[in-house]
């Protein structure tokens, strides 16, 4: 730790027991609340990229294509890992 990081405030007011559980308690609900939002943002990111992939190999959905050489198959369940834990994505 660098020591600016050690050394307390002079003239700090210590907080009593109880508001330092419940400031934890609301630290811990806000990184849920932020790694629930970067993984939602993350699964949208990767379906966007995702879809732009497969339209730059197999051309715009539902526009025939006499020369193309890749077609669309669909989708199917699988999963990914983001924040730590697997998540049920489209592929």
């Amino acid at each position: 730790m660098k020591d600016y990081q050690t050394t307390e405030t002079a003239g700090a007011i210590p907080l009593p027991e109880g508001v330092r559980l419940a400031m934890d308690d609301i630290a811990g609900t806000m990184r849920e609340g932020l790694l629930a939002m970067a993984v939602t943002a993350g699964l949208g990111v990767m379906s966007a990229l995702m879809e732009e992939s497969v339209t730059a190999i197999a051309g715009p959905k539902g526009k025939h294509q006499p020369g193309r050489r890749a077609v669309r198959h669909g989708s199917e369940a699988g999963s990914v890992t983001l924040g730590g834990r697997r998540v049920p994505a489209r592929r």
